[in-house]
């Protein structure tokens, strides 16, 4: 479905759905002047289909709106119920299942991982002896984030974690922090195999039937088949509106799989600004795990842009910051068509959540929530729209990057490979990243097959060549080297190809055709 950006506003303005909290309507004005033009302006200049949003200020939800469309196609609008991807909220997630098994005297965050899982690995074999708990959900395992093992693949779970003692380090164990979805992968692993059940039954039973986050689930299967589900959007290479297909995370739902509503996921914002608490006063979290989630485990080397922000660390499971003075925590979410933001200042029992269906939108979600803060802290409200500019980081669209339209161009000028091309053929195998394909396009081309994604495959020089790339996206191994390495015979016996920016590129090992050995 598409769409052109001036006929937005339109469709915007008839599917804005304000609806009652335990604020009252006029309680809200008051307290964020102007908020709602701001949020349809934010969302009018990103051609956000839907989003959903929810202020809590002492325990009370002072504002909680749906604006836009969940499906733009069948012109269905959201709703407070309408399940989002949350991506790495999950992360939160994970680490609040990993603190109520210390508190249940179940598990030791500073004990090796192998105590738990012997058959753990790691291809280093100090870091695999000593990395504990605390060092996965912190992120300083010393391995980059690797998302090529993952990334539209679906393996059993477990698989994950066997294959991450084939993945090389760039930095040594609790050196610096390098973000990585395996890991927490492991993580849930891990906490699933210490409860005796799975990762998904026991934050089920721990975090989301107690907070009555009766919606929030961990089942792509079933986020398609419920009634009141957002579908994911992104901008194609003209800048349109195109929807994303859906893929599955679930093997790796530790890392980022949960979908949740608006109703959910301020019931579990209210958690973190209550102590721990439930609305209803029950204790979910002990004031320990909520204490050690919000405190510096890793510096993030990220300088800010702006004095009003402060150094960013990751405590477990949560980045931890200052705005403007005051302790900052909150972690974003972000999966192909959806984005998610939950965000808060402790001290000031002040929190924001954002639920939105549309690619990587970081700076709006900014934008959003630090009005938010500015208007509840009584601040002089800060521009963030000026400060941080037109643009996203990372958007997956080239016209939302900031890149002119332009049709699929070739990576490097045409040459003549060095061999036919039938010689370059075959599959490719790593012991990580799985099966990578070399196939015949027409009799004059060639493409590379990796996980269902399809790349054109340009001839560089000699055996050397680089992938193309894939109309109205952005891929991670687009424009990516392509080296076919030669046997001593000077036959094609493998491929080197840079999988993670971090590290050596990985050699693939070419399999013997069917019916050889």
């Amino acid at each position: 479905m598409r769409h052109p950006r001036n006929s937005y506003r339109g469709w915007l303005a008839v599917a804005l759905v304000m609806y009652a909290t335990t604020g009252s309507a006029a309680d809200a004005p008051a307290a964020l002047p102007g908020f709602d033009a701001l949020v349809e302006a934010e969302m009018t200049a990103k051609q956000v289909p839907g989003l959903a949003l929810a202020v809590v200020k002492d325990g009370a939800v002072i504002y909680s709106q749906a604006y836009g469309f969940r499906d733009l196609e069948r012109r269905l609008p959201v709703t407070p119920r309408t399940l989002f991807r949350i991506g790495s909220v999950t992360k939160s997630m994970t680490a609040a299942a990993a603190g109520i098994l210390v508190s249940q005297g179940r598990l030791d965050l500073d004990q090796p991982v192998r105590e738990y899982l012997p058959e753990f690995r790691l291809h280093d074999l100090f870091a695999s002896e000593r990395l504990t708990t605390r060092d996965m959900l912190s992120h300083r395992s010393g391995l980059p984030r690797h998302d090529m093992v993952w990334f539209h693949e679906n393996l059993p779970r477990e698989e994950y974690v066997r294959r991450l003692r084939f993945l090389e380090p760039s930095a040594d164990l609790r050196s610096r922090f390098q973000y990585n979805n395996l890991i927490y992968t492991a993580s849930g692993y891990l906490i699933g195999r210490i409860a005796g059940t799975t990762w998904e039954q026991f934050v089920a039973q721990q975090l989301f039937a107690p907070l009555g986050m009766t919606s929030t689930d961990v089942s792509m299967q079933r986020f398609l088949a419920a009634t009141d589900h957002a579908v994911g959007y992104g901008d194609d290479d003209a800048g349109k509106v195109v929807p994303i297909p859906d893929t599955s995370v679930d093997a790796i739902a530790p890392a980022g799989a949960v979908t949740s509503s608006l109703e959910d996921m301020t019931r579990y914002l209210q958690m973190y600004l209550n102590g721990g608490k439930s609305v209803d006063g029950k204790q979910i979290l002990p004031r320990k795990v909520l204490d050690e989630m919000q405190s510096p485990a890793t510096l993030v080397p990220v300088p800010s842009r702006f004095p009003e922000i402060g150094a960013m660390h990751y405590g477990l499971g949560l980045f931890v910051s200052t705005y403007r003075g005051h302790r900052h925590v909150y972690h974003t979410g972000a999966y192909e068509g959806f984005n998610a933001s939950l965000a808060w200042l402790p001290d000031e029992h002040i929190g924001v959540v954002i639920l939105t269906n549309h690619n990587l939108l970081l700076n709006l979600m900014q934008v959003i929530t630090k009005r938010a803060f500015d208007n509840l802290l009584g601040e002089e409200v800060i521009d963030w729209r000026a400060k941080f500019g037109p643009g996203e980081p990372g958007a997956r669209s080239r016209t939302a990057a900031g890149k002119a339209a332009a049709p699929a161009r070739s990576a490097a000028p045409v040459v003549k490979p060095a061999r036919p091309l039938a010689e370059y053929v075959g599959r490719y195998e790593h012991p990580a990243y799985g099966i990578v394909e070399v196939r015949a396009s027409g009799k004059q081309s060639l493409e590379l097959w990796f996980h269902g994604d399809r790349f054109p495959l340009l001839p560089v020089r000699v055996d050397l060549f680089e992938t193309g790339e894939i109309a109205d996206r952005i891929h991670p191994l687009e424009k990516v080297k392509v080296n076919f390495l030669a046997t001593e015979q000077g036959e094609i016996g493998s491929l080197a190809m840079r999988m993670e920016a971090n590290v050596a590129p990985a050699i693939l090992t070419r399999l013997p055709a069917a019916g050889t050995r």
